[in-house]
């Protein structure tokens, strides 16, 4: 499907060139895999307690999200949230897979 108008480049208002390239150094190998630009060199360092750092404020917005999702628009959450758990299964079975 084609991408909505809207929303392309949107990340670049929110983001900051450091935080772009953080991501698509993490993100690099799929980025190239599935031919997706890059904006940046994609090699910045990062360290341990970075990472740290950004997935524990990854979780809590996700969690905020989820609440916030689930308090204004329930129906809306036990779909989002079912498909969410599906894709979560599918990914664990094919972990399984793959490690054995």
């Amino acid at each position: 499907s084609k991408p909505m108008i809207g929303n392309i480049d949107k990340y670049r208002k929110s983001l900051s060139e450091y935080e772009i390239e953080q991501i698509e150094t993490l993100a690099g190998p799929m980025m190239e895999r599935y031919q997706y630009a890059k904006i940046s060199t994609g090699t910045t360092k990062i360290s341990e307690d970075d990472f740290k750092r950004a997935q524990k404020q990854s979780d809590e917005k996700r969690r905020n999200v989820w609440e916030e999702l689930r308090d204004k628009k329930p129906q809306d959450f036990i779909l989002r949230k079912r498909r969410a758990d599906y894709i979560e299964m599918c990914r664990q079975n094919l972990m399984k897979r793959i490690i054995g």
